[in-house]
C-alpha cells in the first residue's frame, strides 16, 4: 500500500484507471496527474485547463479526455501530455464524460445538456435536452444506452445513437451525483 501526499493542491475530483501501469487523478487545482500504478510515483502533470477538472475518460491506447468547469473538453496524450483536440460547445462547466460503444464521447454539463461528440473531428452529433438542472453523472447501461443523473433529482435513459430519450426515473430527494450500472440483465 502506498500513500501519496501533497500530490494535488486542492480536492481530487476523479480517479481513472488507464491500464495495468497507469492511473490518472483530476483535481480542483485545474490539473490532471498521471501516476505509475506499481510504484505510485508521479509520471506527468497535465495543466491545460483553466478551472477545476471534473471528469476523465480513457479513449484509446494513448489518449485521454478531461472535462472542466472552464466549459471545455480536452483530449490529450497521457504519454507526453500533448494536446490533441479541443472540444468546446457547452456554455457552463462540464461535469462528466463517458465513452460510448460506437466510439463517440458523451459529456454532461451545468448547462443542463448532454452532448454526443465525434471527438475525432471535434463535432457535436446530438445535444440531448430534457433535464432541468445540471448533469452530474453519466453511465453506460443495458444495450449501450446512456444514463444521466442530474441536479433535477432524476435519472434519464437515452439511446445515444439516435439522440432519443427512452425513460425517466424518479425517486431521489436530491441531486443524482453518481451512477454505477450493477446488473447487465435489467435496469
Amino acid at each position: 500500500i502506498y500513500e501519496i501526499r501533497n500530490a494535488h493542491t486542492n480536492t481530487v475530483s476523479r480517479i481513472k484507471y488507464i491500464n495495468y501501469k497507469r492511473f490518472a487523478s483530476a483535481s480542483l487545482d485545474n490539473t490532471v496527474k498521471i501516476w505509475d500504478l506499481n510504484k505510485s510515483y508521479l509520471l506527468l502533470t497535465i495543466a491545460l485547463h483553466t478551472s477545476s477538472v471534473m471528469g476523465l475518460e480513457t479513449l484509446s491506447s494513448n489518449l485521454m479526455a478531461s472535462c472542466s468547469m472552464d466549459t471545455t473538453i480536452l483530449i490529450w496524450s497521457y504519454i507526453d501530455g500533448s494536446l490533441v483536440y479541443y472540444l468546446s460547445s457547452h456554455t457552463l462547466g462540464v461535469t462528466s464524460l463517458k465513452l460510448l460503444s460506437n466510439g463517440y464521447l458523451a459529456s454532461g454539463s451545468y448547462d443542463n445538456t448532454i452532448k454526443i461528440w465525434n471527438w475525432r473531428n471535434q463535432t457535436v452529433i446530438f445535444t440531448l435536452l430534457s433535464h432541468t438542472n445540471a448533469i452530474l453523472a453519466l453511465e453506460i447501461v443495458q444495450n449501450g444506452s446512456l444514463a444521466s443523473g442530474s441536479a433535477d433529482y432524476t435519472i434519464k435513459i437515452w439511446n445515444p445513437e439516435v439522440g432519443k430519450l427512452l425513460r425517466r426515473l424518479f425517486g431521489h430527494n436530491g441531486p443524482v451525483s453518481y451512477l454505477k450500472y450493477l446488473n447487465k440483465n435489467n435496469y
